[in-house]
């Protein structure tokens, strides 16, 4: 899903390091991959460590609706944006 740069900067974190969400790409232009089949790529790629952009931001397409902070877990190895 197509997503534009406000999102992209606000809710997807782009540019805040680790808390940046695993889910954005770019390619012709900003795209959410939650919920396609490269997210089990992603969710893998988290998993060993092996990613850099850590966060998992929201709710994923068609609303992307920004997460919650309270109850999740921010250390360095957790699953971001999973409630633990």
């Amino acid at each position: 899903m197509k997503i534009e740069i406000e999102q992209v900067k606000g809710v997807c974190g782009l540019g805040t390091g680790d808390k940046t969400c695993s889910y954005l790409a770019c390619g012709a232009a900003w795209e959410c991959l939650k919920g396609t089949e490269v997210e089990s790529t992603i969710l893998s790629r988290r998993e060993a460590g092996t990613i850099n952009a850590m966060g998992d931001n929201c709710s994923g397409p068609p609303d992307l609706i920004e997460n919650a902070l309270d109850g999740y877990d921010e250390s360095p190895l957790s699953d971001r944006g999973r409630k633990q």
